[in-house]
């Protein structure tokens, strides 16, 4: 593992070519270890391909080149080096990526290979891509139908056209997709990652425990869209007019969680139809809270509820309410003496 990190910070630094002594020291060292095809590092390998995506290192290309063509690495090991050539720009990711969708048989394989190709089909050709588009999975097919429409910039209706079939595979409900989604947003563009989190947010349905992924993916995305700027706050404010009470809650639920300033403000118009009957307790207790930290006395009527368990079990949030409640009351001082014993 320090070998791995060590040789990864001297590529992150490298000023010079391939020549160069430290880079082809680096270099020989990475693929020296790959090649021994130890299964036990397949996670730091990984760990180091997201670091060298995240830090845009190109030195480092020849390496994960070696990764991703190598069948004998874990095939999940092999996406992500084949993602990482990708967002390199390095050319001989679509060549490999291309040989990677001929050698597709398995369902899953094609779907996550389409998810990969859909990301950067501006690198590829649609030829290469053309597999995908003949699958028998039904979900691999059409993921591939629409890479190979976006590859090269040749969908009618360009942009918004793609951004448009992503939304409409993400309201069929694939996890796969939707997780790989989430993923994708942070590295969209501002348009197409403010339309992938709406998507994602109304997806947000159940709330039943059965689903409880379909929820926790929601109010993450709610977070991420309401850290994004003006374009993210008015998504919010969007979102939280919903008349599904899931969405509703899901988006309460990352905007607490959110660095959001004012975030009184987007729930202030919607607080009296939350805790007017009959109430969504987790949606009005993520309100409660967000207009509590922010010092609105609205508050007061509903935290006894939070406090007493009578809208939420978790300890932690039955002592924030307590805390707010308390410090809305100008009582914070002798609370904490209270709680102190003192």
């Amino acid at each position: 593992s320090v070998r791995y990190y060590a040789a990864t910070s001297l590529l992150e630094n490298a000023s010079g070519g391939i020549s160069d002594p430290d880079t082809a020291a680096a270099l020989a060292a990475l693929k020296q270890m790959s090649a021994a095809h130890d299964l036990r590092q397949a996670p730091v390998q990984a760990l180091m391909l997201v670091r060298i995506e995240k830090n845009n290192i190109a030195a480092a290309g020849p390496w994960v080149q070696q990764v991703a063509e190598d069948d004998q690495n874990d095939e999940g090991l092999r996406y992500t080096a084949i993602g990482t050539l990708l967002a390199l720009k390095n050319p001989e990711g679509p060549r490999i990526l291309g040989g990677m969708i001929q050698n597709a048989k398995d369902a899953l394989e094609q779907i996550k290979l389409g998810l990969i190709s859909l990301e950067f089909a501006d690198q590829l050709q649609p030829a290469a891509i053309a597999p995908l588009a003949q699958s028998h999975s039904a979900l691999a097919k059409s993921i591939g139908t629409l890479a190979r429409q976006a590859a090269g910039g040749n969908a009618a209706g360009g942009a918004v056209s793609i951004t448009n079939g992503l939304v409409k595979l993400i309201q069929d409900g694939q996890p796969i997709v939707l997780d790989w989604s989430l993923a994708y947003s942070m590295r969209a563009d501002q348009d197409r990652r403010i339309a992938i989190w709406q998507a994602l947010i109304n997806q947000a349905t159940v709330v039943d425990d059965e689903r409880g992924r379909d929820y926790e993916r929601a109010a993450l995305a709610a977070e991420k869209a309401a850290d994004d700027g003006p374009e993210g706050r008015q998504l919010i404010a969007l979102l939280l007019t919903s008349d599904k009470p899931a969405v509703v809650e899901a988006t309460l639920a990352g905007v607490y969680r959110s660095d959001l300033k004012d975030q009184s403000k987007l729930v202030m118009p919607i607080w009296p139809s939350l805790i007017k009957p009959p109430t969504s307790d987790t949606a009005a207790n993520f309100a409660a809270l967000i207009l509590a930290r922010e010092g609105h006395k609205e508050a007061l009527a509903w935290l006894p509820n939070m406090v007493t368990g009578a809208t939420v079990q978790n300890l932690g949030f039955r002592a924030l309410a307590g805390w707010y409640y308390a410090k809305l009351k100008g009582n914070s001082d002798a609370f904490i003496h209270a709680v102190l014993g003192t």
